[in-house]
């Protein structure tokens, strides 16, 4: 399971106008990712994608309320082209973009969906363990283990933002890329 194509078959169900926006880091909107799969899955869509580089520190230090000026005008200019090409959907193709729907929202107005692609990917992952009859019957939530590449005490408290949960320090193990 992957963010991409979860969340552009979620964004071609949910439009109605087949405008579709993506918002990611300058990396992800380069790739061209979520645009070739929108395109592969609805080949009429219209895709119009930004770089949205500055969303990502404002999560990071704790500026993402939709009434802050700085917040909403950040996200009001980033979005000017989402706006202009009048579309009815939006991909938040950043692990951090989520935490800034409500500022999003504000400036979008109530006739965008936008599409959480952690969301697009849960409801798969429950769909798949329930069509094969892999879903737990005790009601355990399970284990949860973090590894990051960051000092586990900065993930701690992004953690309890993206995640509205506290995460316990032990469960979170700082790992070096190669060695994954």
């Amino acid at each position: 399971f992957e963010m991409v194509t979860h969340a552009a078959a979620a964004a071609v169900k949910a439009t109605k106008n087949g405008r579709i926006g993506v918002i990611g880091t300058a990396a992800t909107v380069e790739s061209g990712s979520h645009k070739r799969e929108i395109l592969r899955l609805k080949p009429d869509a219209e895709v119009t994608a930004c770089s949205c580089s500055l969303f990502v520190p404002l999560v990071e230090v704790g500026w993402y309320a939709a009434d802050d000026i700085v917040v909403k005008e950040t996200v009001k200019r980033y979005l000017k082209p989402i706006i202009e090409a009048d579309c009815d959907t939006l991909i938040l193709g950043c692990t951090h973009y989520p935490v800034l729907t409500g500022a999003v929202s504000s400036v979008l107005g109530d006739g965008v969906t936008l599409i959480n692609p952690g969301v697009a990917v849960a409801d798969a992952v429950s769909d798949f363990l329930a069509l094969n009859a892999l879903n737990t019957e005790n009601g355990s939530a399970g284990n949860h283990e973090f590894y990051v590449t960051d000092k586990p005490y900065k993930f701690k408290s992004l953690a309890a933002v993206l995640l509205g949960e506290d995460i316990n320090e032990d469960k979170v193990k700082q790992v070096e890329l190669d060695s994954l």
